[in-house]
């Protein structure tokens, strides 16, 4: 799971945590105030991201930010300032690299920039572990499965059951949506609808003219749908192939 560090080192009114948790799915968010907590959170969890929000002396930014940039592991993790002193930009491209500046207060705006910028470095981590795990791996009573991520079309949940669609057949499994979604780890695999995950990549056409649209794929006669409720996260998330 994309995990954000929130590392808050001055008294706020923005509400970031808050609405990181509305805006972003499938985010872990961890929360300090010191750099010994900050510290020890990076030792004990894998970071892919940190929000920081420096101190007016810049005292306490800098302990952390030595060590970030010391360590191999977090030597280019995004780091993302969140500040309204532009003496905390210069400091932040000038001396650490990989860093990104927004101004606060925070407007609609620049919140809805903040939420694509995140979104992007989420992108980036889950294609990069794609990588390393290319099968969904099923485990029933009967046997444990691997397929392709590529091979699938869609995966469908009827009553408590699963159904994954295939470019060569179906694979039913008694496993829950919200268990299969923390099993996927594959970003062009989506959900569409309270009961169809689909695969950007195997969409051959959506018919609009239908409610809810109707998606075709490559390989099949088969259709799933998608519903007015995930519409925009469609079509943000097809953007981005």
């Amino acid at each position: 799971m994309f995990t954000i560090l929130f590392a808050s080192f001055t008294t706020s009114s923005e509400k970031i945590p808050q609405i990181l948790c509305q805006k972003l799915n499938d985010v872990a968010i961890l929360e300090c105030s010191t750099p010994e907590d900050a510290l020890m959170l990076c030792q004990q969890r894998e970071i892919h991201c940190i929000l920081l929000v420096p101190d007016d002396e810049f005292i306490l930014t800098q302990r952390l930010l030595k060590y970030i940039r010391s360590n191999d592991f977090y030597h280019f993790t995004p780091v993302l300032f969140l500040s309204s002193r532009l003496e905390h930009l210069f400091w932040a491209f000038w001396k650490w690299n990989c860093c990104e500046f927004c101004v606060v207060p925070l407007t609609k705006e620049r919140q809805e920039e903040m939420i694509r910028l995140l979104r992007y470095y989420q992108q980036v981590y889950l294609k990069t572990h794609l990588l390393q795990d290319a099968c969904f791996r099923i485990g029933t009573a009967k046997g444990i499965y691997s397929v392709p991520y590529d091979d699938i079309l869609f995966i469908e949940i009827v009553l408590k059951k699963t159904i994954l669609h295939t470019k060569n057949g179906e694979y039913t499994f008694p496993l829950p949506l919200y268990k299969v979604k923390e099993d996927l780890r594959c970003p062009f695999i989506i959900q569409t609808h309270r009961s169809f995950l689909v695969n950007l990549h195997n969409i051959s056409q959506i018919d609009k003219s239908k409610s809810p649209w109707e998606i075709s794929f490559f390989h099949s006669g088969k259709h799933a749908y998608i519903s007015r409720h995930f519409k925009k996260d469609f079509l943000e998330n097809a953007s981005l192939l």
